[in-house]
């Protein structure tokens, strides 16, 4: 059961300049950062934020529980996500959203300037440096996410991803067979496989569905199967 707190802060120089804050209890459990105000007012009421958008700014690593689905941004471009009501979301020094819960419907949401991918309706995203970092992807289907400059690949529904920098995948399930640049050639990959890619968007290693996971080498370019992310080599 919720129950609401407010505080309120009154400058003691200046009396009219007062804050508040909204706070929740739940079950006894203690106080949690409940929605909090955009900011101090310079009225004698004082001002409080809304429960459906999340604008203000809270202190470094604050928490969020939410009563009701809940807009929030996740970076000052104005890219926003909406969180999963009774789910906690965690928060940076400027307001915007850290990791949380999205809500029952999927959303497409920014991996990097430009590139997006869609997350599926309830999962848990992280967002690093105002962009998703990892997430589960949408179950609607394969989608095409880039994993290289100019190079992209149909990544499996469902799957959980996580990006570099520049909204690169650096690993996630393939879900159709491809092709892949190494360092060295090339390597086909079969579908379902889990595959890592390098800094510079390079296949470093897959792991294929079954027991019998190997990787291919060139014993021209490769003999001594350097490449191969510590699997063994195909026979």
């Amino acid at each position: 059961m919720f129950s609401k707190i407010y505080i309120q802060i009154q400058g003691v120089e200046t009396p009219t300049m007062k804050d508040s804050r909204l706070y929740t209890t739940v079950s006894g459990s203690g106080a949690t950062s409940g929605t909090v105000s955009t900011g101090a007012s310079s009225s004698s009421s004082g001002s409080t934020g809304s429960t459906g958008t999340s604008t203000g700014s809270s202190s470094s690593g604050t928490t969020q529980q939410l009563k009701q689905n809940t807009s929030i941004k996740y970076n000052s471009n104005g890219s926003s996500a909406t969180f999963l009501t009774g789910t906690t979301v965690t928060l940076d020094g400027n307001g915007y959203a850290v990791n949380g819960y999205l809500s029952m419907s999927d959303q497409s949401l920014y991996c990097s300037s430009g590139k997006s991918a869609r997350f599926y309706a309830g999962s848990f995203v992280n967002v690093s440096n105002g962009y998703v970092a990892s997430g589960y992807l949408s179950l609607a289907g394969n989608q095409s996410l880039d994993y290289r400059s100019g190079k992209s690949a149909p990544f499996m529904a469902g799957s959980f991803v996580a990006f570099r920098s520049g909204g690169y995948v650096k690993s996630a399930f393939v879900g159709a067979a491809t092709t892949f640049d190494t360092t060295k050639g090339t390597q086909s990959v079969p579908a379902l496989s889990y595959v890592k890619f390098d800094d510079n968007g390079y296949l470093a290693s897959f792991n294929p569905p079954g027991a019998t996971a190997c990787y291919k080498c060139d014993p021209q370019m490769d003999p001594t199967c350097s490449n191969s992310g510590g699997l063994p080599p195909c026979k």
